[in-house]
């Protein structure tokens, strides 16, 4: 999460995560205080059973089927993005290139074979074969995709709800104070709906920023995604 008055999220050469043991039985997982993210179980609705990560920046919710998380809530308890109301939004869905929502082996709902934890990093593994590690810190996010070799997905963060402020800003169409036009290797993406938070989801994506598509059943920022990316 980004404004003007805290410094931009840091970036980091993606590491390799090592074997992690399947989520624990107890009601919250258990992470060192210091580290300011707690996650707990919430079975408030029998459809849709949630972790709640809680972060000193953020909320999100996170489906304990398919791994893939509906909303994001800052700091001061707005909706950044998502749908407290709807089940099918998502951070984030991964398709094939045809993007054909059959083709999608990880989305909002597509059951995982497997989601794994290891403190405040969890791991989501596709039937297919394919996974990403979330790393959940205070203030960001850190993703990491495998996919199959040589083929270029097509990835997404979908919304059936979208506020009617909502907005996407690059660094081609505003510049945002105190941004340069990227950081590291990663091209930023600013998903905000000002008329309800001051502050933005800032994507970071690799080789371009997220492009923007407008939908019939949704709206959403989308952008190619490799292997180990």
């Amino acid at each position: 999460l980004f404004n003007e008055t805290v410094d931009p999220p840091r970036t980091s050469p993606a590491r390799e995560t090592t074997a992690v043991a399947p989520v624990a039985t107890p009601e919250e997982i258990g992470i060192p205080p210091s580290a300011g993210v707690t996650i707990q179980e919430s079975d408030r609705g029998t459809l849709f059973p949630m972790w709640i990560v809680r972060a000193p920046g953020y909320e999100m919710q996170v489906n304990r089927k398919s791994g893939v998380s509906r909303t994001v809530i800052d700091a001061h308890g707005q909706l950044l993005f998502g749908s407290e109301w709807w089940g099918g939004s998502g951070f984030f869905e991964v398709r094939l290139p045809t993007g054909a929502e059959e083709t999608a082996p990880i989305a909002w709902n597509r059951a995982a074979k497997e989601i794994r934890w290891r403190g405040p990093t969890m791991e989501v593994t596709a039937p297919g074969g394919e996974s990403f590690v979330a790393n959940f810190g205070e203030h960001a996010i850190r993703y990491e995709f495998h996919g199959k070799p040589d083929i270029e997905y097509r990835a997404a963060i979908h919304s059936f709800f979208w506020h009617a402020s909502g907005r996407l800003l690059t660094a081609r169409d505003q510049p945002l104070p105190g941004l340069p036009p990227t950081l590291g290797d990663f091209h930023w993406t600013c998903l905000q709906n000002p008329g309800l938070s001051p502050d933005c989801v800032l994507l970071l994506t690799p080789r371009q920023p997220a492009e923007w598509s407008h939908r019939p059943t949704n709206i959403s920022a989308f952008w190619t995604l490799r292997d180990g990316e």
